[in-house]
């Protein structure tokens, strides 16, 4: 049976169309005065990652790692730890996304064990930075998501500049 991770770039930025769409409205209403709460906060992550065609058990379990973490009193809790993939955190609305993910690295948790991605959003933005690559650390409006599809190309366990080869 093939890897059901596995996603190619053009189907994740549709997929990503729909979610920037979404959590843009959803930041909109926020800035009316609605409030974020937890239920939020994992629907941000789990959508992206099903753009990405990730297993709903891997799901499960990257916010469950999360929540194990976050029951030792970290300073800045998480809402998704995926070991070798993904370190996510949701802050408040308008925060600064740069310094959330640098507090983020410094607490990143021995568990995470060198994950490819940290991710920091307040819904409306997403500041990312891929660990694999020594990128530059970069903001994006989540309605642009689709934009850089290939930058989280990693969560389907495909690096980006794999992305097409044929084997």
């Amino acid at each position: 049976m093939s890897n059901d991770y596995t996603t190619d770039k053009e189907a994740a930025a549709i997929k990503l169309i729909d979610f920037g769409e979404l959590w843009s409205g959803r930041a909109d209403a926020v800035a009316g005065g609605d409030e974020i709460d937890e239920i939020d906060r994992r629907q941000f992550f789990t959508g992206l990652l099903t753009a990405y065609n990730v297993d709903p058990a891997d799901m499960q379990k990257a916010t469950a790692e999360a929540e194990s973490y976050n029951s030792s009193g970290p300073a800045n809790e998480l809402d998704v730890l995926w070991p070798k993939r993904l370190v996510g955190r949701a802050v408040e609305p308008g925060s600064d996304l740069v310094e959330a993910l640098n507090a983020t690295l410094v607490e990143i948790p021995e568990s995470a064990d060198n994950p490819s991605l940290v991710v920091v959003t307040d819904f409306h933005r997403v500041c990312k930075l891929s660990l694999a690559d020594d990128s530059e650390t970069e903001t994006i409006d989540v309605d642009k998501l689709h934009e850089h599809a290939e930058d989280f190309m990693a969560l389907a366990f495909i690096e980006p500049e794999d992305d097409d080869e044929d084997d």
